[in-house]
């Protein structure tokens, strides 16, 4: 396209300078009512409802707004790491709490993992309603302080649950995911669940069985739920372990603690056996 000087500088066309600037008004005239239509229309209540998500009551905002947002997670399973052996189910809660408005209606689960011998190592898997209160609930408490240890967070797949499931224990049962870690032992006969008012005892003599910690227990003024035969339970133990250990679940939680400050780091000494042993105890959830 010819330029306005080039147009003065020849003769023939001096008299179409003035139209020139007309049709060039004219394309500035219509490019800047676009750019005014384009205006109105991403102020236009359609358009700001679909680009900006709807906030949601439960969660509370982030303290940090500068903090980066990752996509959102895959699983509404979250694994928290390098928790202390003192840690309950309240815990947990008072975490869900710094996030959310209702805790009831964001967890559905806390599973305490365990091992064989049903021994905790400060891991625990929530399980909440879907993704985004799993990711927010991960946003908020992060890299947080429990107990005086730095706890970390790591979202779980479910696929890579079932491989670690189907792998570890042999009686895993396809579909239920989370079968291996809800301990029978931390079941009442009647399939409630005894998490909190069941407490380890550990330390006895090798031989001791069960009968022998219900007699010792009803000598110390303590008795277990109504239904004693399952109520202490002989757990598996390592190989060549010279101690052995007992699940009991109490009829309530206050029972249990109270237990606990009973016989934590007492000395069991039983008629039949000349040695003095230590006897541990602990809270299981």
């Amino acid at each position: 396209m010819l330029s306005i000087r080039r147009l003065l500088q020849r003769p023939a066309t001096y008299k179409a300078v003035p139209q020139l600037f007309k049709v060039q008004q004219a394309a500035f005239r219509s490019a800047a009512i676009m750019l005014e239509q384009q205006k109105v229309d991403m102020n236009s209540p359609r358009l700001s409802l679909k680009s900006k998500e709807p906030a949601v009551e439960n969660f509370k905002p982030l303290p940090n707004a500068d903090v980066i947002i990752p996509r959102e997670a895959a699983s509404r399973l979250l694994s928290i790491q390098n928790l202390p052996n003192t840690v309950t189910k309240e815990d947990i809660l008072r975490l869900a709490r710094l996030a959310f408005h209702d805790v009831d209606s964001v967890i559905q689960e806390i599973l305490f993992v365990r091992s064989q011998e049903l021994q905790f190592h400060g891991r625990v898997l929530v399980l909440f309603q879907n993704a985004p209160e799993a990711r927010h609930f991960q946003l908020f408490n992060d890299r947080a302080v429990v107990g005086g240890n730095q706890i970390n967070m790591n979202k779980v797949r479910r696929t890579d649950l079932i491989c670690f499931a189907s792998y570890f224990w042999t009686g895993y049962r396809m579909g239920d995911a989370y079968f291996c870690f809800r301990k029978s032992e931390m079941f009442s006969s009647n399939g409630t669940s005894s998490a909190g008012r069941t407490v380890i005892l550990s330390g006895f003599p090798q031989q001791t069985k069960t009968f022998h910690v219900s007699k010792w227990l009803h000598s110390k003024g303590y008795y277990p739920e109504d239904d004693e035969e399952n109520a202490i339970i002989q757990v598996q133990t390592k190989q060549q372990a010279l101690v052995s250990k007992f699940f009991i679940r109490f009829p309530s939680e206050s029972d249990a603690w109270r237990a606990v400050r009973r016989f934590h780091n007492v000395t069991f000494r039983a008629a039949t056996f000349n040695n003095r042993y230590k006897i541990r105890a602990a809270v299981a959830y």
